[in-house]
């Protein structure tokens, strides 16, 4: 995989939840972007608190929207710091934007390995080309999860 400085602005997803599947079994979930809504069919807890979140388990986005995980760095207070960068298809890219303008102020997660990882308020309509995951992990853990998402697209092919 190839490290690149991010230049653009590109959408940020702060990665802050983890969640223990409830009603629908964990490995049931595809890889992909999904809704959070009160009336979603899988439970999420947010770690380390009490809260749930509901998690519509229609996914908008598959790995089918997805051409390529990389891991890149972005410019920080603190120096640099990783982040996983999700390459869209033209076609996820037009699904994004369709459900960011119909969804605008709710909260949308990434899924990856049947795993809520992040989640987002849409603040707007987004034309996006990459998904970012930004967080704590290190880029050895980055980078164990963009190679699942490629294997995973690999396999579509």
């Amino acid at each position: 995989m190839s490290l690149i400085v991010i230049k653009q602005a590109v959408l940020t997803i702060v990665l802050f939840l983890f969640c223990t599947m409830a009603t629908i079994a964990q490995a049931t979930l595809q890889s992909g972007q999904y809704l959070i809504d009160e009336q979603g069919e899988v439970a999420c807890k947010l770690s380390g608190t009490k809260d749930s979140l509901r998690l519509n388990p229609e996914p908008v986005l598959t790995i089918w929207d997805f051409e390529e995980a990389v891991i890149a760095y972005q410019e920080t207070i603190k120096g640099k710091a990783p982040v996983m960068l999700i390459r869209l298809t033209p076609a996820g890219r037009r699904k994004f934007l369709e459900f960011s303008r119909e969804h605008t102020g709710e909260i949308s997660g990434t899924v990856v390995n049947g795993e809520l990882l992040t989640a987002i308020r849409i603040a707007t309509a987004l034309d996006i080309q990459y998904l970012e995951i930004q967080n704590t992990l290190s880029k050895r853990q980055l980078q164990k999860l963009a190679d699942r998402i490629n294997n995973e697209i690999k396999a579509t092919k």
